[in-house]
């Protein structure tokens, strides 16, 4: 058993802090992702790619201390910073740093993006994806293509795959 002291996790940081901080590293934004196990996934992946932060809308989305999400973690919870915000107050002043969002149907293979070596990964509701209103901040929509005939992949493999073909060229070198 575990005990978890909340307080200790209320992180508090200014837009323009998170400006700064997007500057030099990679961001995720969930926006109205609502399944905690898809969110604490997600987490675990942030970990394993050392993103550090994780922004999460404030309307719609799951609560960030829900028992099924920080199981889900593995403990990745505790080593990355989680923080609700308002996107569109969040986007509204952006002019500089690159936002992919991840968009089911979109003409933008994932494979054919030049990244930046940092920004902000926009990943959307499991099943409505991006809120339309949020869909404006977007500067590089992608879209994972498929060769199947599935209809959509689970946020969390999603968020693998976009991952892996961002740090691509640094994983290349390891092992």
């Amino acid at each position: 058993m575990a005990i978890l002291y909340i307080d200790d996790f209320k992180y508090q940081i200014s837009d323009k802090n998170i400006y700064d901080i997007a500057k030099y590293n990679w961001i995720f934004i969930l926006n109205s992702v609502q399944n905690p196990t898809n969110v604490g996934s997600i987490i675990r992946i942030a970990n394993w790619f050392n993103i550090k932060y994780i922004l999460i809308s404030n309307k719609n989305s799951v609560d960030i201390f829900n028992t099924k999400l920080i199981q889900t973690t593995m403990g990745s919870f505790f080593k990355t910073k989680i923080i609700k915000i308002n996107i569109d107050n969040l986007m509204k002043d952006n002019l500089d740093i690159p936002v992919y969002g991840a968009l089911v149907d979109s003409k933008y293979n994932i494979y054919k993006q030049k990244f930046f070596k940092r920004g902000f990964i926009l990943l959307g509701n499991e099943s409505k994806g991006i809120d339309i209103h949020i869909q404006k901040y977007i500067t590089n929509p992608i879209t994972i293509p498929k060769i199947g005939n599935c209809n959509s992949l689970n946020i969390g493999n999603a968020t693998s795959i976009i991952c892996s073909i961002i740090f691509k060229d640094e994983l290349a070198n390891r092992i």
